[in-house]
């Protein structure tokens, strides 16, 4: 597969030049993090474990990019519990409980 690069989107094609799957990202850049905000495989070619290596390819282009992720789409969030080799890499609960502290010390 081949990984490509559009504006906050990554996509993966195959060698007949089929998109096989995507995700969709946005930086946060006070965390020098990736948002994964949504993990896709176009149904054709589901059941192939082609989320996973989209996942494993998504990891590297952050390491590429020296930035980690924060895994806001469930699938990306399992593929992390999954694989706890990568906990350095993601950052759900680092930054889930900062948001979480940031509301409760809010002032009304």
């Amino acid at each position: 597969m081949k990984r490509n690069l559009d504006e906050n989107r990554l996509f993966w094609t195959n060698d007949a030049n089929d998109q096989v799957g995507q995700i969709l990202y946005s930086p946060m850049p006070d965390h020098a993090t990736l948002i994964c905000e949504e993990v896709l495989v176009n149904p054709q070619f589901r059941g192939r474990g082609i989320g996973g290596k989209i996942m494993a390819d998504f990891v590297e282009f952050a390491k590429e990019r020296e930035q980690k992720i924060y895994p806001l789409c469930p699938f990306a969030l399992k593929y992390f519990q999954n694989h706890p080799e990568l906990a350095g890499m993601n950052m759900h609960e680092q930054i889930t409980a900062e948001k979480v502290k940031n509301l409760t010390n809010r002032k009304e």
